[in-house]
């Protein structure tokens, strides 16, 4: 095997990224970035170190209408960016259907460091 992969592990709880045969955890943030600053930065490291420093930070984002209902200062592309450049190591959009939907389920099960 070569390259990357993720799987569900029922037994873990979690995702599990592969990369050339070595486990990674995996840790996921429901996030805006509206826009990306400092604070932003300190959370992602703060939850990397606290699952023990070599972990995937993979962030779900909200694209260009926030969880809120209103426009993002800035895109979607632009806040990815930031992201990656400010510690995540993979941003995935959240369709809007979704967050709108699903908002209360993501409160209730949203956990803080």
């Amino acid at each position: 095997m070569y390259g990357w992969f993720a799987f569900w592990s029922e037994t873990e709880g979690t995702f599990i990224i592969m990369n050339n045969d070595k486990m990674i955890k995996t840790v996921g943030i429901i996030c805006e970035y509206n826009p990306f600053h400092l604070g932003h930065a300190g959370h992602i490291e703060r939850t990397r170190l606290a699952l023990g420093g070599d972990v995937f930070v993979i962030c779900v984002m909200s694209g260009n209408f926030v969880q809120r209902g209103d426009f993002a200062i800035f895109n979607k592309h632009a806040r990815a960016e930031m992201a990656i450049h400010g510690g995540a190591d993979l941003v995935i959009e959240l369709p809007v259907t979704y967050f709108y939907s699903l908002q209360s389920v993501l409160q209730k099960r949203a956990y803080t460091y």
